[in-house]
């Protein structure tokens, strides 16, 4: 087995006092003490995955340094697995080097791997960032050397959400029209994956009319099913309600549908409406239940039960992870729950939770998440 140090292990017993602390020094303590503790992972993957999830927290609270020596680390492990995840990893990597800041080594280790596909997703994400830095010219280079044509669509619809969100509407647009035509070129799987990735952009874009006649146009039930969730979300980002609710009740699938009105719920909920947030977890609770399918019902118990957690309802949330028969499922419900007790300030509660997860997987990604949630959000309920 391999010896992961991960964020926050055992932190509940040993750190006082911590809303005394700054914002940023507190996760930074929160940190220190994640790379000080152990616990034993047997996927080199994780191992990979948590490493490169605390580096890009030690670069979002100032501590750069810190941050490359850990996805140094990270790197030497990727590079150091021997089957098909390890291109995977490395991709992880590169757009954690991203997330840091280092576009240059992110695109060193991007060029390095082996596989079109991890390759041309790891250059994809790199692409985007480079957009949303600003940097439009060197994000299109990019996008236009990526082999794939999923992954091109993706980039460049990606690329025209970031130019629609500083208003520069007919670049977007433009940008959108690229990406629609290569996605309906393609001929095998990724066709509607691809499809599903341009309308998502429309509807990010503020399209929702042609995001709408995109989704409508898949043909695949589930990523039909997939992409009209987004469009309703984006509606509901919008304040437009009443239309996301007329569209998830028209997803055929129930997990979409499920997946959808729980999403709605947490949205309904966060502006003050508790009683139409309730209605619509309890609808899709009675959705889930008619999956007849152990593992997909499993995971859409796991996102209602998260979705009662973002809500304010932790009761119902951790009655319904209790629940879940599935132990994967119920170790990354645990995982979300810890994540919004959490972003509610309430840490003694978040790693109390975390603590418990048996998955020791599930167990790293919660506690990086809370060292997440305190960059973000700050001191809390700590004793």
């Amino acid at each position: 087995m391999k010896k992961l140090c991960f964020a926050v292990l055992g932190l509940l017993m040993t750190t006082l006092s911590i809303s005394s602390v700054s914002q940023s020094k507190g996760a930074d303590e929160f940190l220190a003490r994640a790379v000080s503790s152990a616990e034993y992972i047997k996927s080199a993957y994780d191992e990979v995955r948590v490493l490169s999830k605390v580096a890009t927290v030690y670069a979002q609270v100032g501590e750069q340094e810190q941050a490359t020596n850990l996805l140094s680390q990270a790197a030497k492990v990727a590079q150091h697995i021997e089957n098909g995840d390890a291109d995977r990893a490395l991709r992880m990597v590169a757009i954690a080097y991203v997330r840091a800041g280092d576009y240059e080594q992110a695109l060193q280790i991007a060029q390095n791997i082996k596989t079109d596909y991890a390759r041309a997703n790891a250059l994809a994400g790199i692409a985007v960032a480079y957009a949303r830095a600003g940097d439009y010219e060197q994000a299109l280079q990019i996008a236009q050397n990526i082999k794939t044509d999923y992954a091109r669509a993706q980039t460049l619809a990606d690329i025209a959400v970031a130019y629609a969100q500083v208003g520069e509407q007919e670049q977007a647009t433009n940008l959108l029209s690229q990406a629609a035509k290569v996605a309906q070129h393609i001929e095998n799987r990724d066709a509607d994956r691809a499809l599903r990735t341009v309308a998502i952009a429309y509807a990010r874009a503020g399209d929702y009319e042609q995001a709408l006649q995109i989704a409508q146009n898949i043909k695949t039930d589930y990523a039909r099913a997939q992409t009209l969730w987004t469009v309703a979300i984006a509606y509901v980002r919008a304040g437009d309600y009443e239309q996301a609710l007329q569209i998830a009740q028209n997803i055929k699938t129930d997990y979409a549908r499920a997946q959808t009105l729980a999403d709605i719920a947490v949205a309904y909920a966060q502006v003050g409406e508790q009683e139409q947030a309730t209605d619509l977890l309890l609808q899709a609770a009675k959705v889930a239940q008619h999956i007849e399918r152990a593992t997909v019902k499993a995971s859409a118990l796991s996102q209602i039960a998260i979705a009662y957690a973002r809500a304010g309802d932790y009761e119902q949330a951790l009655q319904i992870a209790q629940n879940i028969k599935t132990d994967y499922a119920r170790a990354q419900t645990l995982a979300g729950i810890t994540v919004a007790y959490a972003r509610a300030g309430d840490y003694e509660q978040a790693l109390q939770i975390a603590q418990n997860i048996k998955s020791a997987s599930a167990k790293a990604n919660a506690l990086a998440d809370i060292a997440v949630a305190y960059a973000q959000v700050g001191g809390g309920h700590t004793k």
